[in-house]
């Protein structure tokens, strides 16, 4: 972002710290604010405990204790230790509560800018947030299934899906609509997520309720450039891929699942490396390699 995010797109930063050792992770990030450059003073580390609101229920409330004391353990990683992965789901959805700007982009940490940004790459001249359709794998199909039934809606049947990954615009009168609703009929969100055994996701919940309030065109307009993600289940083909594609300046934004590093091999590990230094991410090729020994070891 201090590279390729302009000053004037942005109103507030908020990193959510979504860990067992919150004060400790929440001290690293704060030692470490310098390196958003420009953005460093419009940076603000949020602890969970700020967006997750007093449900209205008695069992709603019931619920949201259950999660901060008693359902954690200690194999989790995320807030109170419980699952990360399920977590953040619902602090993604959450952030609504944060700020006022009208215009929001919710980012992942391992989200990564390879070229100037502009507002026109993430929304539109008429106030909609862009986005984009993809090929729907069978995952992604069971996912959208979820999200919808859980809302009591018939499933779509289409073979193209909006996304499931980060970066993700959307206008702040959607989400707070849409996470309002969802939390009525849901319950409080990150015990919905963390708790119950549906497949439902955050952006699929997302695209239903868009469907359910006159269409997801209505709110969302394709052509936003897709990603260039590495997963966890990403083949090797594909890894080596958009490796490539992003090294070819054929990308605007780039991740990779920090569980890969481990297993990366010694040629992957140096185009990620030429990656972080022609994009200025870092400042040297020392430096890049000492941090994806680092990211290899968690």
């Amino acid at each position: 972002m201090a590279r390729f995010v302009p000053p004037e797109l942005v109103g507030q930063i908020f990193l959510i710290v979504n860990d067992a050792h919150e004060t400790e992770v929440a001290q690293q990030v704060e030692a470490n604010l310098s390196s958003f450059g420009p953005h460093a003073s419009r940076v603000r580390i949020v602890c969970p405990d700020e967006i997750i609101l007093r449900h209205p229920t008695l069992m709603g409330r019931i619920n949201q204790f259950y999660v901060r004391r008693y359902y954690g353990s200690d194999r989790h990683t995320g807030w109170r230790k419980n699952p990360g992965w399920k977590l953040q789901q619902a602090f993604k959805l959450l952030s609504v509560h944060l700020g006022n700007s009208p215009y929001i982009c919710i980012l992942d940490a391992k989200n990564m800018f390879l070229s100037p940004v502009t507002f026109d790459d993430f929304f539109t001249e008429d106030g909609r947030a862009k986005s984009y359709l993809s090929e729907a794998s069978e995952l992604y199909q069971r996912w959208a299934t979820q999200s919808f039934k859980v809302l009591g809606m018939v499933p779509p049947d289409q073979d193209r899906l909006p996304p499931t990954v980060t970066p993700y615009p959307v206008t702040r009168a959607f989400l707070q609509d849409a996470v309002s609703y969802l939390t009525r009929r849901l319950g409080p969100l990150e015990w919905f997520f963390v708790c119950l055994r549906w497949h439902a996701t955050e952006f699929m919940l997302l695209f239903a309720y868009a469907e359910m309030k006159g269409g997801w065109d209505r709110y969302f307009q394709d052509g936003m450039q897709k990603p260039a993600t590495a997963f966890r289940g990403t083949s090797e083909d594909d890894l080596n891929d958009l490796l490539n594609r992003a090294l070819s300046g054929d990308v605007q934004t780039f991740a990779l699942h920090r569980a890969r590093f481990a297993g990366l091999s010694e040629a992957q590990r140096q185009k990620i490396i030429d990656l972080w230094c022609s994009a200025g991410i870092v400042d040297d090729t020392q430096e890049a390699k000492e941090i994806t020994n680092r990211l290899a070891q968690i």
